[in-house]
């Protein structure tokens, strides 16, 4: 994912002049002070924004965040957090002892009915899930962008959580593959065989409350399985999505790079021209003032800097040049 900053914020400025703006400060003539202070001090901001650098460990961010108590999705590591949400399969109701003579086929599948959840509930509970991870997501995203290296550091706890994501969702088709496939099938053919037997295979070795007994213990058994594959179908929609909305942050972020660094090479230009122009006379070492992000970000709408992925182009360097101009004039 960094790839895409260095190519983006560095790579792609084909300018000479480009590479002496480690320098920081420039000879430029007594007209051109103003503007060559403002547009290096705006770059000074978008540098800091753009800056690749991340201290913070950001799998242990994502770690974190996934296994909060405020999130807790995760689907590894022997940890059921999202299928036990949507369904618990600890504590199912025991089947009724099956009378002599009752149509024990019929009475099992009417009890193993009884005990699937309601798609009405199972419905409510998925949209309240996403509701909940796309509020908190948006929470810790917001926080990791809102400062300096920003950009680099929210792709990075998000490429970390896609990651794990990617993870839940393969554990969840393999599991969900292995019970419709082999698990099901052949509980519902024992469930079909054990009932089949009542009253033909009775005698001193197989009692027919022998043959009772074990119907009821695969009712339930398949009713736990049946259970078992809709909330893991649920956890499946949940976590496809839960990719998506990642991947949309992700393009979010890449949107808010490629403006501001349009922003910053459209300045680099115009600097440049300031240089190249200069045919001796009076001038001036001249570099950017030091600002805060953080500054900036307070005055941003919701103080929230992706509020400039709503703005054109025109208003976000109004935006920009108008804090600049207020700190330098400070």
């Amino acid at each position: 994912m960094l790839s895409f900053l260095k190519k983006s914020a560095i790579e792609n400025d084909s300018l000479e002049w480009v590479k002496e703006s480690e320098k920081a400060t420039f000879n430029f003539s007594e007209t051109q002070e103003v503007n060559a202070h403002l547009l290096l001090t705006e770059n000074v901001l978008i540098d800091k924004i753009l800056l690749l650098k991340v201290d913070a460990d950001s799998d242990k961010v994502a770690n974190d965040w996934i296994d909060s108590e405020e999130i807790k999705i995760r689907e590894n590591n022997n940890f059921d957090c999202t299928i036990d949400y949507f369904a618990d399969i600890t504590n199912l109701k025991e089947m009724e002892k099956i009378g002599k003579g009752e149509p024990a086929f019929a009475i099992s599948n009417e009890y193993i009915d009884s005990l699937q959840p309601q798609k009405e509930e199972l419905d409510k509970r998925l949209e309240a899930l996403k509701k909940r991870i796309d509020e908190q997501l948006s929470i810790l995203v917001k926080a990791a962008a809102n400062q300096i290296s920003g950009m680099a550091y929210a792709i990075e706890i998000l490429s970390a959580i896609n990651s794990q994501n990617e993870a839940f969702l393969l554990e969840m088709n393999d599991e969900l593959s292995q019970m419709r496939r082999v698990v099901l099938p052949k509980e519902e053919q024992d469930l079909c065989e054990r009932c089949a037997k009542l009253g033909s295979e009775k005698g001193i070795f197989v009692s027919e409350e022998s043959i009772l007994k074990h119907i009821c213990k695969e009712a339930k058994d398949i009713a736990k399985c049946k259970i078992d594959i809709v909330r893991h179908e649920y956890a499946i929609a949940f976590f496809s999505w839960f990719q998506l909305r990642l991947q949309r942050w992700m393009y979010d972020i890449r949107l808010l790079i490629s403006l501001l660094d349009y922003i910053r090479q459209t300045n680099n230009r115009e600097l440049a021209l300031m240089v190249s122009e200069e045919k001796g006379g009076e001038t001036k070492n001249i570099g950017g003032k030091d600002v805060k992000v953080g500054d900036f970000i307070s005055e941003l709408p919701g103080k929230d800097i992706f509020s400039i992925c709503e703005m054109t182009i025109d208003e976000a360097r109004q935006k920009i040049e108008s804090f600049t101009k207020k700190q330098i004039n400070q």
